[in-house]
């Protein structure tokens, strides 16, 4: 009779999804700080923007006014602590408080970017939760900073003993949280550098000629309206509308709002292409059909009239 295989212990299973899940969360956040369109209250895909999105659509819409009205603040919370919440399950540096802010910060994005993905499944970020919880109920492993640091102390549930831990801790942690700033600092300083060479989710705001709410709905001069691409214009609630060009020298309004996430897309001037940041759908801004998913469902269409050199859209 053969010997039962040797098994691995917990601590040994938990590194791969120690691994994914911290690299994942600190890659979300030097991605933001890379982006200098996530901190810019203009771009179409900026954290203000998607934040106004999300006020519509998710069932802590009522939550989310402070979010938008300090979008700055909120927009580095966001990305501190994902940052934060990253290298504290990398190096198993207080290991259940950095469970803890992943289990947090995903249940946010399942309630916000991902409640209106259908099947919920598409979404990852309820996955996200129950895998930091799983995180949180194991705790600190013998592969982690943790319990390194609490190596060789004789009794932590002593005063003297547990402080000295604390006090490891927190200077780890200090170490850990410089490098990390420098790091973001380093990524933010990229972003800056490359905003000539930007995505098109992040323009400034003369790339997309826009225009603003009248007492018969969104207007446009047609001389703003480019021959590929689309116009940028904005409804009175915030939500962005785009208006097109059509093949048969007609004009075309349609919504601003993801079908697959809501999330508000932006418009890929060179493409031609309305390009959802979130989840990478993308449309075409002549008919709003969907050109690539998630999204299944094509963009609402507005009716338009022209009179005087000025395109008007009706948005009810």
């Amino acid at each position: 009779m053969s010997a039962p295989g040797r098994q691995l212990e917990p601590a040994v299973c938990l590194l791969p999804l120690r691994g994914f899940l911290g690299a994942t969360y600190i890659y979300a956040a030097l991605q933001k700080f890379h982006d200098p369109a996530f901190l810019d209250p203009s771009a179409p895909g900026s954290f203000a923007a998607q934040t106004a999105s999300f006020r519509h659509t998710s069932p802590i819409g009522f939550a989310l006014g402070p979010a938008h009205d300090h979008a700055l603040a909120f927009g580095l919370l966001i990305a501190f602590g994902e940052l934060a919440v990253g290298l504290g399950t990398v190096l198993g540096l207080w290991t259940r408080l950095a469970a803890a802010g992943g289990v947090l910060l995903a249940l946010t994005f399942f309630l916000t970017v991902s409640w209106n993905t259908d099947p919920y499944y598409y979404g990852s970020d309820l996955g996200f939760a129950f895998a930091f919880l799983t995180l949180g109920l194991a705790g600190p492993t013998r592969w982690s900073m943790d319990a390194w640091l609490a190596a060789g102390t004789v009794d932590t549930s002593e005063p003297e003993d547990s402080r000295r831990v604390v006090l490891k801790r927190a200077a780890a942690t200090g170490i850990t949280s410089g490098a990390a700033l420098l790091g973001a600092a380093g990524a933010g300083r990229l972003g800056r550098s490359g905003r000539s060479k930007q995505s098109p989710m992040a323009q400034p705001r003369t790339a997309v000629p826009s225009a603003t709410p009248s007492e018969s709905g969104l207007q446009v001069a047609l001389a703003a309206i480019p021959a590929t691409g689309a116009a940028r214009l904005t409804a009175s609630g915030g939500d962005p509308v785009f208006v097109a060009r059509t093949a048969d020298g007609g004009y075309k309004a349609c919504g601003g709002i993801c079908t697959h996430a809501g999330c508000p897309v932006g418009v890929d001037q060179a493409r031609g292409l309305l390009v959802c940041p979130c989840h990478g759908s993308t449309f075409d801004p002549k008919s709003g059909a969907v050109i690539n998913g998630p999204a299944k469902d094509p963009l609402p269409s507005f009716p338009v009239t022209v009179a005087d050199g000025v395109l008007r859209v009706r948005k009810n």
